[in-house]
């Protein structure tokens, strides 16, 4: 044991530079995964890394500021002296790997709100890294080496901090680069992929605008004109798979969690040059330097580091020669070569198939999870409830993802002439497409709060198509397929929207305590443990207990056939859908693209192009029955849902 201790006393910093490198390599290849990925396992592993990386780098500074030179010099022979006088060499690479990763620059949003933090940390090891290396007695041997070396890292940690300032909400909102004037012609006509990635590229402002918490009103008009026009909205459906905003959120996260935005500019990319040309000065001098005083492993580590900070940069550099900035650059210069070679290389690394997020949607059913936990001991749940855990495990344990049914939205917009006639409320004009045929009890449970209304109809719904299936003898004739996709789409939503109730509520236009809710619905159901659904609805049909269920469930079977009942539910929650995101925020989107990104996302920017929602023309909820047209208040043109008879 005292054998190890000695042997990591004299190693303990080689190995800690080392361990900061590989968590550095780590980062570069694994940071914009969690783009395409929802894993939470995922998530974890680079968020211990991204912090990992900052406290390993930092801890050896702080080590390095309390080694003391030796009296005795390692000689090339000595592979276990003790003496590493060639350790204060390696600080200005500690300031290299606290510069991060083009790839990982902030983990999360509040990492670029706090940006200010980050500079006062690059002040403060900056002045730690000089007074580390002006104690050591071999400066005057690798003085010029390290002053190179530490213009590379003030370089690369200032990116980094400037990363942030660019993308925290005031630094995109005074963003100035990316004028169109430096894109490609326009053209809506071309739905060639490149045609995409154009199209998207000049939206770019205004999308960047709405992440800034801007309303369509408040962009400048060259950023507006594009965002706006009314052939780009014919343009998404034309594509019908969504490319298009999937370019532009992903092009999105580049700019919100990577030096993105720093790189574009000519002051990045200069800054950048100069780091790397410092960097090969370096390596120069150090090579012809005098190396008979440091010893073997010193030696082979320190152009382990050089080596490999030069293949990050040679990565880094074929990083960029992909981004579609590039690729724009290269062509509204007419330097076609090049930029045949950048679409070859973008395409390649971004074939049209490959999705720029994980393509999923969260699923959470209440009533599933509620029969899930009666079946635990009751000493493990009361454990649980102890500690405060229970409902997180349970979120946990519940929640599930299925692959995003864009198609099924495609489907429903274009039915609905989507969105002009699906929520224009005009004086004087009604529709009956905008009145889901679910009766009285469907306005009454809209006049509850929001995350009380989501979860009442989500027990509807559950409740619905567990108990009843399709006869053909009732109702229009439709065939057993078109059902099928009615049942998958309503439970979908149906889940969908409880999920977010449950895992995101900072997504939903809620008021009070998503918890509360849920809890208090458990406990309506919980006095008595059921085996099955039909066990749930007895219970909730007992008195005392809220009969909006109940009251929607009689309605539909007295009213309606099973497909009719199934095409209104689905109105319903794609009404709900769309209402959530035009009153959704900026910044709730913008932290959610770095989890793999959200379908209601996909939704809100996509509503933000028609200036529907908050961004543009607000959105009620519902138009309450019997109101006078005189009545309603000036400027709500907009409502999902409208009461009125005709």
């Amino acid at each position: 044991m005292a054998s190890l201790m000695q042997l990591w006393n004299d190693w303990q910093i080689q190995l800690l530079v080392v361990l900061s490198f590989m968590l550095q390599i780590f980062l570069f290849f694994s940071g914009s995964l969690r783009q395409r990925s929802n894993s939470g396992f995922l998530r974890v592993i680079i968020w211990l890394a991204y912090l990992g990386a900052d406290m390993v780098a930092v801890y050896v500074l702080g080590q390095l500021s309390r080694h003391e030179d030796f009296a005795t010099q390692c000689n090339g022979n000595d592979m276990f002296g003790g003496a590493h006088p060639l350790a204060f060499f390696w600080t200005p690479f500690l300031l290299v790997h606290l510069g991060g990763q083009d790839t990982v620059t902030a983990f999360s949003i509040d990492d670029n709100r706090l940006w200010l933090r980050h500079l006062l940390n690059l002040v403060i090891q900056v002045v730690l890294a000089l007074y580390v290396f002006w104690k050591s007695k071999e400066r005057n041997h690798l003085l010029v080496p390290a002053v190179f070396m530490f213009i590379a890292g003030i370089i690369k940690y200032g990116e980094r901090t400037l990363a942030l300032k660019s993308a925290s909400p005031k630094g995109l909102r005074s963003s100035t680069s990316n004028k169109t004037s430096k894109l490609p012609e326009l053209n809506f006509g071309d739905v060639s992929y490149s045609g995409i990635f154009s199209c998207a590229l000049h939206t770019a402002p205004g999308v960047r605008d709405v992440f800034a918490g801007r309303t369509v009103s408040q962009m400048k008009r060259n950023s507006r004109q594009p965002f706006t026009l009314v052939g780009y909205g014919r343009y998404i459906q034309d594509v019908g798979n969504m490319k298009m905003l999937e370019i532009e959120l992903g092009m999105m996260y580049d700019d919100v969690y990577t030096k993105a935005m720093v790189l574009r500019t000519w002051t990045g990319n200069i800054l950048r040059l100069l780091a790397q040309i410092s960097m090969v000065v370096a390596l120069v001098f150090f090579i012809v330097s005098d190396h008979r005083r440091y010893g073997r492993a010193d030696i082979v580590m320190t152009y382990a580091l050089f080596i490999g900070g030069f293949c990050l940069e040679v990565c880094s550099i074929f990083m960029m020669m992909v981004s579609p900035w590039t690729w724009a650059f290269l062509k509204a210069r007419r330097c076609h070569r090049l930029a045949s070679v950048s679409w070859k290389f973008l395409s390649f690394v971004w074939p049209k198939k490959r999705s720029f997020w994980s393509n999923s949607m969260g699923q959470y059913n209440l009533l599933n999870s509620c029969m899930d936990d009666w079946s635990r001991p009751k000493v493990i749940a009361k454990a649980m409830n102890a500690i405060g855990i229970e409902r997180l495990w349970s979120n946990f344990r519940h929640s599930k993802h299925v692959k995003a049914d864009m198609e099924m939205i495609m489907a429903f917009v274009e039915q609905r002439h989507y969105p002009i006639e699906l929520f224009l409320t005009i004086r004087g004009e009604t529709e009956h497409l905008r009145r889901p045929n679910l009766g009285p009890a469907l306005e009454r449970t809209l006049t509850m709060p929001f995350e009380y209304a989501i979860i009442q109809l989500h027990v509807f719904t559950d409740l619905f198509l567990s108990l009843h299936s399709y006869d053909p003898d009732c109702g229009p004739p439709i065939s057993a397929d078109e059902v099928s996709s009615l049942r998958v789409a309503c439970e979908k939503l149906s889940n969908y929207m409880l999920y977010l109730l449950v895992a995101n509520p900072s997504m939903l236009p809620i008021a009070g305590d998503a918890e509360d809710a849920l809890s208090e619905f458990s406990r309506e159901i919980k006095v008595s443990p059921c085996n099955s659904k039909k066990d749930i609805l007895d219970e909730l049909a007992k008195p005392g207990n809220d009969p909006l269920v109940i009251h929607l469930l009689n309605y539909a079977e007295s009213n309606l056939s099973f497909q009719e009942t199934l095409v209104a539910i689905r109105d319903v929650w794609m009404r709900l859908l769309f209402y959530a995101a035009g009153k959704s925020r900026a910044e709730v989107h913008a932290e959610q693209l770095g989890k793999g990104g959200e379908l209601l996302t996909f939704v809100w920017l996509w509503m933000s192009h028609y200036s529907l929602g908050d961004v543009g023309h607000a959105i009620d909820l519902y138009v309450p029955s019997g109101r006078p047209e005189e009545q309603m208040i000036e400027g709500s043109r907009y409502s999902a849902f409208d009461f009125r008879q005709t």
